[in-house]
């Protein structure tokens, strides 16, 4: 008798075969629906990619998909962020980086402009204090010759004052 070795065995797998990209389409077509109700409402909205079951084929699926736009910021702030304007306007993909460039968080928000470069209005108020500041530091002097002097110093001639003319009634013939 022969051992169990000898008997030929094909194993036949119940789940249908996933395509590497099947995942990325899904997240496209509800990237599309964002759009939709951004353009309708003014609803932002985000997708959570460390919540979507992306393999590294599907995300690269998906960033040739957006594609890459002309917008790119990055921030410093215990750790970085990257935030990168897809090809598809309104469309943002954010990375935020712990101290040691890990990957904490992955994004893609549907926005006019991602919340992370917005000011608020405390730091917009804090912003004017600031200016305000530094321009009671300053001494601007309003005496034409140097106001004149200061004009010369970027580039501008100021025009010379023109002799007015005499009144029409008053000029010889």
């Amino acid at each position: 008798m022969k051992g169990i070795e000898s008997i030929p065995v094909t194993v036949v797998s119940t789940s249908p075969q996933r395509d590497a990209t099947d995942m990325a389409l899904p997240l496209l077509h509800e990237l599309a629906a964002m759009l939709e109700t951004l353009l309708a409402s003014g609803e932002e909205n985000s997708i959570d990619l460390s919540r979507a079951p992306l393999d590294p084929t599907d995300r690269a699926r998906l960033a040739e998909i957006l594609g890459q736009g002309e917008l790119s910021a990055s921030l410093d702030c215990l750790g970085s962020t990257r935030i990168q304007e897809t090809a598809i306007t309104g469309v943002w993909w954010i990375t935020h980086c712990d101290a040691q460039d890990r990957v904490v968080g992955e994004f893609i928000e549907v926005t006019s402009c991602p919340e992370i470069l917005r000011s608020s209005q405390q730091e917009v108020r804090s912003g004017l204090s600031r200016l305000r500041t530094r321009l009671s530091e300053q001494t601007v002097s309003t005496d034409p010759a140097a106001v004149t002097e200061r004009l010369r110093a970027i580039g501008f001639e100021p025009a010379q004052p023109q002799q007015a003319s005499p009144p029409a009634d008053q000029q010889s013939e």
